[in-house]
Parts: C-alpha cells; structure tokens; sequence
C-alpha cells in the first residue's frame, strides 16, 4: 500500500494500470458467490433493493424454525490460486 502522498494529477495518470491490475485480480478469482446461508429476512431486503440473487445465497432453514444459526467451522473453504 502506498503511503506517499500523490496529486491528483499523478493519480489520474496512475490509474489505467491500477484498474487493468484490479481486473486481472478479479478474472483470476472467479465468479462472486455467497455459499454461507443467509437470514431469510435480511435475504428478502437484499432482494428488494435489486441484489442479484448470486450475492444474496442460499437462505438459512433454521432462521425460519427459530432455531439458532449453526458453527460453519467444518465448511470447507474456497483456496486462493497461488
């Protein structure tokens, strides 16, 4: 991270490699999904504001029972490309 200062001229020069290293960085992670379950109201807000529903994710079964949300330690996690 750079903590120089830097004008706005320098920035807006700079900022044609930043946005093509932010894209490259993006096509390597892939699509964005949300696999981690979601409370079924805060799901319906998301949907009334235009959330694509690939962001929202799957919505939790226990919320709409009452039940209490489980411990995700055992899900396995999604590794970064080296």
């Amino acid at each position: 991270m750079r903590t120089e200062s830097m004008t706005f001229e320098q920035w807006r020069r700079d900022s044609p490699a930043r946005r093509a290293k932010s894209a490259e960085v993006l096509a390597r992670l892939g699509p964005i999904r949300r696999e981690r379950p979601r409370d079924p109201v805060e799901a319906e807000f998301l949907r009334s504001i235009g959330t694509p529903e690939h962001l929202i994710g799957p919505e939790s079964r226990l919320a709409r029972r009452g039940g209490s949300q489980p411990e995700l330690k055992d899900v396995p996690r999604r590794q970064s490309a080296p």
